[in-house]
């Protein structure tokens, strides 16, 4: 009977309950948060071991970082889901939080997949569908 208590405690503690799109969802959110926050070890443990850009994250961020931009998921949510990937839509807006910064205001939309890792979902690959630029072309 002890196991049932454990097995209930790990269901509570860890988010077990929610179903798997929900925690899917919960991943994209972490890897914008990651990105606002410039904290490259959060994105990385956002993103699959098999995602071409994992290697490279603090490469990534060495180079964003100094932007100061602002990220706003405005949509997020599932657009398909199997027992080992699950797709997530998404918009992300994107700013620039300084007017000395050249980096134009955009808003992209598209999907991330998602695969298990380790029994967590994680970003494998991303596919852009459109950017939409927020702001006229920065003058050189």
């Amino acid at each position: 009977m002890a196991w049932v208590g454990g097995v209930i405690a790990c269901l509570l503690l860890s988010g077990c309950h929610r179903p798997p799109d929900e925690r899917a969802l919960e991943v994209v959110r972490e890897n914008v948060r990651a990105f606002a926050e410039g904290n490259a070890d959060l994105a990385r443990a956002t993103t699959h071991p098999q995602n071409p850009l994992y290697g490279q994250m603090d490469a990534i961020f060495a180079q964003v970082r100094p932007l100061d931009l602002s990220y706003t998921l405005e949509q997020c949510h599932v657009a398909g889901s199997g027992p080992w990937e699950v797709r997530v839509g998404y918009a992300q807006v994107t700013r620039r939080r300084s007017p000395e910064t050249r980096f134009r205001d955009n808003r992209v939309t598209g999907e991330h997949l998602l695969r298990l890792d380790g029994g967590k979902w994680k970003i494998l690959a991303t596919k852009v569908q459109q950017i939409e630029y927020l702001a006229p072309p920065i003058d050189s």
